[in-house]
């Protein structure tokens, strides 16, 4: 989800619609919270709850003029006069600022957790094959949980046949496309790359109904594989040399990735290497450029010690 969180700047507003929710006893209607907002946030659209705790309410609003979707607190102002203004809340409000500047950094590390779960399956010489959004778990503390092994393989030298039946096709790198039956973590790297991209764009990569037309659009991004940019790909059972010629167009490239910042698309084409051997691994990526604002706090909690943990 492309989701950020937008303050209100005005307090009484913000204790208006508190009271509002708290004497309809809850029974909250959607469309008539707009009329609440202050005046900053007239234009956005209230969508629905997406959850309440102790310290408030959490609302999905929509921006209509990008259609982005954010995330919306609504602080709890019960004893105002009284306590005054929540510590909890000042402090909360303190953080997002600060990190204001950096909308990506609660992807990051999301993203950052998932490279650390892999990797501990890499370190322990297994193959997870089948990384997709769907097989991504967070819970409500933020914290990243990769799911289902259902596929996974322990992998060893030399290197073993291994089934090609594997990965969800849009997230299935080319090797396996191209019927390779040896292959190794680039595999998982590739759909890492994969996940990445959606996670910043909302958009899949590589979206097909065929193996055929994965392969193509994997080709028009990156260019129809050759012997100078991937040793021995005519070896392969499914490579045809009357395939289309596609040739890595940096144009192309700017329209897929527009919106996304260039340290991002560099990681990402990083892990979509059309080679398996050039593609970057997990223990690589997670030094990458990429996390530098993550906190080395956050790194430690959830970098590959907490993972062995």
């Amino acid at each position: 989800m492309n989701l950020r969180y937008a303050e209100l700047q005005n307090c009484q507003n913000s204790i208006k619609l508190h009271q509002s929710l708290t004497n309809n006893n809850n029974n909250f209607e959607v469309n008539p919270l707009n009329k609440y907002l202050p005046e900053e946030l007239k234009e956005y659209q209230v969508e629905k709850l997406l959850g309440e705790g102790t310290y408030g309410k959490v609302f999905k609003i929509i921006n209509p003029n990008n259609n982005k979707e954010l995330a919306l607190k609504i602080i709890k102002l019960e004893n105002l006069s009284i306590d005054g203004f929540p510590q909890t809340a000042l402090r909360e409000i303190s953080i997002l600022k600060s990190l204001s500047q950096h909308p990506n950094i609660v992807k990051q590390l999301m993203f950052y957790q998932l490279l650390s779960a892999v990797g501990y399956c890499h370190r322990k010489r297994i193959l997870h094959r089948d990384i997709k959004p769907q097989n991504i778990l967070i819970d409500k503390n933020g914290q990243v949980k990769l799911a289902d092994f259902g596929l996974a393989r322990e992998f060893s030298l030399p290197l073993k046949q291994l089934t090609k039946e594997v990965e969800t096709l849009w997230y299935r790198g080319p090797e396996l496309l191209l019927g390779s039956k040896v292959y190794s973590f680039g595999l998982d790297s590739w759909s890492l790359g994969c996940v990445l991209y959606e996670i910043h764009t909302n958009n899949v990569l590589f979206c097909s109904e065929s193996q055929i037309e994965q392969l193509f659009k994997i080709f028009q991004l990156l260019g129809t594989p050759q012997q100078f940019t991937w040793t021995n790909v005519e070896n392969l059972p499914y490579f045809l040399n009357k395939f289309p010629q596609f040739f890595m167009n940096h144009e192309h490239i700017r329209k897929v990735f527009q919106g996304v910042d260039q340290q991002t698309q560099d990681l990402i084409l990083k892990f979509i290497e059309i080679d398996p051997v050039k593609r970057i691994n997990v223990f690589q990526a997670l030094e990458h450029s990429y996390f530098n604002e993550i906190k080395q706090e956050d790194k430690e909690k959830y970098g590959l010690k907490f993972v062995y943990q």
